[in-house]
């Protein structure tokens, strides 16, 4: 059993959130304390969604948001209706370089777009991939350090330039944590360096 309070901090990319608006399928990060012999207390919630931005394809098995391949899990729920242009926010997790949706919602920012995912080494084109999503980083550079987990804003460009965020804010991991148990989940991708696996998505 997890349990919240009054206190319990909930956000997701673009700052605090009611509690009220998670939601069955949601992808959580959560900083928990133990009380005791009663479970666990949220201290802190993070909706942590993949892919927010705009809709590039729809078909029955998933969608395409910003060139980034989602595939529906069984039962994921999703908006009644999804066209080409509409702007979602995908929950789920990154599994090599699509996202397994656990949940698609109607995006709440209409002026960013947001990718959550762990920084890959610049490639010949001079951009950075924050999970599949080719992006400038810029000022951003030195706290998008190769490896870690980021969440990025920016702005998604148009067709006729090349496909990119042009990154405006990063944040850097999910919390600020501290010494104590840790439960992950996600799906095991191999990596060319030791341990030559890594859990997808967390660096």
């Amino acid at each position: 059993t997890l349990e919240t309070t009054a206190e319990t901090a909930v956000i997701d990319a673009f700052g605090p959130i009611d509690l009220t608006n998670l939601a069955v399928g949601h992808s959580l990060s959560i900083d928990a304390e133990r009380r005791d012999d009663e479970g666990l207390l949220a201290r802190r919630v993070l909706l942590a969604q993949p892919l927010i931005g705009r809709v590039d394809a729809v078909s029955d098995a998933g969608l395409r948001v910003m060139g980034v391949e989602a595939v529906f899990d069984p039962g994921a729920p999703r908006p009644a209706t999804l066209a080409v242009g509409d702007r979602v926010a995908v929950s789920g997790l990154w599994r090599g370089d699509t996202v397994a949706a656990s949940r698609v919602d109607v995006a709440r920012n209409t002026r960013f777009s947001a990718v959550a995912g762990v920084v890959s080494p610049r490639g010949g084109d001079g951009l950075r991939r924050i999970g599949a999503v080719s992006a400038r980083l810029d000022d951003a550079e030195g706290a998008a350090a190769e490896g870690r987990y980021v969440t990025a804003l920016g702005r998604w460009s148009p067709p006729e330039d090349r496909l990119s965020l042009s990154v405006e804010r990063v944040a850097v991991g999910r919390f600020a944590m501290r010494p104590g148990a840790l439960s992950v989940e996600g799906f095991l991708e191999p990596i060319a360096a030791r341990p030559f696996f890594r859990v997808a998505g967390l660096g």
